[in-house]
Parts: C-alpha cells; sequence; structure tokens
C-alpha cells in the first residue's frame, strides 16, 4: 500500500511539472533550434521600425532570428533571391517588378504604410501638371510609383516626366545645390531635412495625396523558404505582432528602440526618439494585416502602366495562409486607434 501512495505521489509530481511546463511554454513557434531564421532589412530607414523594435526588445532573439542590415532595397532583394537570407522587410512596388521578372519572391505580412511628400524648390511649381517633362529623382521605388500614381488621377503618364536614377543619399543636393532635379518624390518621414534644407513641398500635392497613408512595407520570403520552413516565417511575424504591441502600447520606449537601432547601424546619434515619435504619427503606421486587395489594385496598376510586363495574380504574389493569426493581432494591437 505505502508503494502504490509513493508511486501515486511520483505521478502526480510529474503531472504538476508537465502542467507548469505547457503553462509557461510560449505558445509562439520558435525558428529552427539548430539554425536560425535569416532576416534582411534596410537599417536606415523608418519604414522597417517594427523589425528595428523587434530587434532591439529581444523579440526576434526569443524566436531565434538573426537580423541582417543591408545598405539598400536592391541589396536585400538580391540576398533573399540567392538564398542568403530567407525572409526580408522589402518595400512593395520593385519587390512586385521583381517578382514578374520571376524572382522567388511572395508577400506573407504588411508592415507599415506610409505617406509620400513631393519637394520642389521654393517658387518653382505648384501642381503636378506644373511637372510635366522636368527631372524627377527616382528611376524605381515606391516614393516613384506613389507619384505616378498621383500623376495618373491627374490624367499624366510615365512619359510626361524624366526619371532620373539618382542615390536618394543625394537627393536634397541634387534639388537644391546642383539642380539637377526639379523635383523629389520620398516617404514623409525624411521631410525635415528637405525643409531645413530649404526645399518645400509640392502645393497640389501635398493638398490632395500627401496626408494619405498607403501599403509600403511587407514582410516577403523566399518562396522555396517558406514551403519548406512555414514555421519559421510565423515565428517572424510572431516577433512583428509583439514589437507592435510594444509600439502602441508604450511609444516612448518602443521610439527610443528605434533610435538606438539607427545610431548603432548608421553612426547618426542626430535622429531622436522625438523624429521617431514624429514619424509615426505624421507618416509611418505600423500595421499587421491590411485589405489583400489593396495589393491586387496595385499589381494591376503597375501592369496598365506598363511598369510590368506579365499581369500577376493576386495569389501568385500574396500568400495568406497567415490571414487568420494577422487579422486577430492587427484587430486586438490596433482596434481602438484605426
Amino acid at each position: 500500500m505505502k508503494k502504490n501512495y509513493i508511486f501515486l505521489a511520483l505521478i502526480v509530481v510529474v503531472i504538476a511539472f508537465g502542467v507548469m511546463y505547457l503553462f509557461h511554454k510560449k505558445s509562439e513557434p520558435l525558428g529552427d533550434s539548430l539554425q536560425p531564421v535569416r532576416v534582411g532589412y534596410v537599417g536606415h530607414s523608418l519604414n522597417y521600425s517594427p523589425a528595428m523594435v523587434a530587434e532591439e526588445a529581444g523579440y526576434f532573439k526569443e524566436q531565434n532570428i538573426a537580423l541582417t542590415p543591408f545598405k539598400s532595397s536592391s541589396e536585400t532583394r538580391l540576398a533573399l533571391a540567392t538564398g542568403k537570407i530567407d525572409v526580408a522587410f522589402l518595400s512593395f512596388a520593385d519587390t512586385v517588378v521583381a517578382i514578374s521578372s520571376g524572382a522567388p519572391f511572395v508577400f506573407v505580412a504588411p508592415v507599415t504604410r506610409a505617406s509620400t511628400v513631393v519637394f520642389v524648390r521654393p517658387g518653382s511649381f505648384t501642381t503636378i501638371q506644373d511637372l510635366t517633362g522636368k527631372k524627377i529623382l527616382g528611376a524605381n521605388g515606391t516614393s516613384r510609383f506613389e507619384f505616378l500614381h498621383g500623376a495618373a488621377e491627374e490624367g499624366l503618364k510615365e512619359g510626361d516626366f524624366d526619371f532620373l536614377d539618382i542615390d536618394s543619399d543625394y537627393a536634397e543636393i541634387a534639388l537644391l545645390q546642383k539642380k539637377t532635379v526639379d523635383a523629389v518624390p520620398t516617404s514623409r518621414y525624411k521631410d525635415a531635412s528637405f525643409i531645413k534644407a530649404g526645399a518645400i513641398p509640392l502645393p497640389q500635392w501635398d493638398e490632395k495625396y500627401g496626408k494619405t497613408f498607403n501599403p509600403h512595407t511587407y514582410l516577403v520570403a523566399n518562396t522555396a523558404y517558406l514551403a519548406s520552413h512555414p514555421q519559421g516565417v510565423e515565428s517572424v511575424l510572431h516577433a512583428l505582432i509583439a514589437a507592435d504591441q510594444m509600439i502602441q502600447s508604450k511609444p516612448q520606449d518602443a521610439a527610443e528602440l528605434v533610435q538606438r537601432h539607427i545610431a548603432l547601424i548608421t553612426g547618426d546619434a542626430t535622429y531622436t526618439s522625438d523624429d521617431v515619435l514624429r514619424g509615426w504619427r505624421e507618416s509611418i503606421q505600423p500595421v499587421l494585416w491590411s485589405d489583400p486587395g489593396e495589393l491586387a489594385a496595385i499589381v494591376d496598376f503597375l501592369y496598365e502602366t506598363k511598369q510590368i510586363k506579365n499581369k500577376l495574380s493576386l495569389d501568385t504574389v500574396f500568400d495568406l495562409r497567415f490571414q487568420d493569426t494577422l487579422q486577430e493581432a492587427q484587430a486586438k494591437v490596433y482596434a481602438r486607434t484605426r
């Protein structure tokens, strides 16, 4: 009888520890314990701020995710295409163009929405029509797409402008000093540096299109990696959900993490946490889900304006397997604010 009691007591202890383990065990999937999920991004852009929060707050580390900064989106896409990274944060326009050209990419989640501003020299231009035949900075990119989308609303097309491929790091010099371009479409969060340098927003654009938040950055997976490691991609999403929750509930703390991260990657400590907070209020909206129809409309516009040669269906560019998880997270994190 005594042995029976001892045996039962041992069973109770084992069950108790099992319950405690299940209770404390993270419900979110982890990346492969031996091989981290390799994620790429551009390390200096506020459009990727949720990734910066996830890195600095330790959410990526918890999920065994290795974050690698790149100097440009083109470098990031190349690394994703060649399998040097598994997942990447990328702006939508050039990524759709890459997919139409055969790149092994697929969108899995929206990350940020952004507003675009068009800068010109003071006293130069007032309307989009005034820029007909003028030199516009941006041979590619999401800001160029947004400019063309607004121009189309005014009855203008790509051929009505002369787009120049100039490094955006020299945009202010090209516009104001060298005057090699007449206008610069760019993300609104960069407006402080342009205004300080003496540029002004194009009045008509600012009034009609400049305050609208449109899709910008997405989480994009290498298709082969997603097929073989869906849990790895899901682990990135769960880290992003935690990051967005922090941005929403503790914005000051999150902004300080972003400021610290940008300073670490770029060596530039002049970008403050107040700049980050202003960016989130006025120009960048972190999101976890948005209507896939928006991306479908973007793809159609790119095709209709001959920016891509092949007509792509939504299921070709967007894998919707995580839709339920992301919709639920979007409702939970942002229900009271959007």
